[in-house]
């Protein structure tokens, strides 16, 4: 009887001996919402990379569209087509927040109905001032026009 009462006795004290075990379980949780909190913090970082990329997208585009609207304006406000058989040239835009928007224009000309083609390329943010050149961060958008 008394190897009874000991025994549970000791099952009893070792049931209460729980030192270091909410400290463990602490630790655990502590980790998991870590974990979690590094996934949304890469989530959010590639989300922001993105839209910088659509901002400078957008903002190529634009350039190259005036590149082509200024080709089309010299092109058939100045009869163009009838003195050269090809246009190039490159222009830089007013400077906005984040750098400067550039186009280059190159095409061939015709007098016929359908041989005209011109091409323009709008880069954002240029990598120099000099017009035409494009670094490793540049995002270049084209657009052809033919008529």
């Amino acid at each position: 009887m008394n190897q009874i009462k000991l025994f549970i006795r000791r099952a009893v004290q070792g049931a209460h001996d729980e030192s270091g075990a909410s400290l463990l379980l602490t630790v655990l949780i502590l980790a998991y919402v870590f974990a979690i909190a590094l996934i949304l913090a890469s989530i959010v970082v590639l989300e922001l990379k993105l839209v910088g990329n659509s901002v400078n997208s957008t903002i190529s585009i634009y350039a190259a569209d005036a590149g082509i609207e200024k080709s089309l304006y010299t092109v058939r406000k100045t009869n163009y087509a009838q003195y050269y058989t090809s246009l190039s040239f490159c222009n830089q835009m007013g400077n906005i927040v984040g750098g400067t928007p550039q186009y280059s224009v190159s095409g061939t000309l015709s007098t016929t109905s359908g041989g005209t083609t011109i091409n323009s390329m709008g880069s954002f943010p240029a990598a120099s001032t000099t017009c035409g050149s494009v670094g490793a961060t540049t995002t270049q958008r084209g657009l052809q026009v033919t008529f």
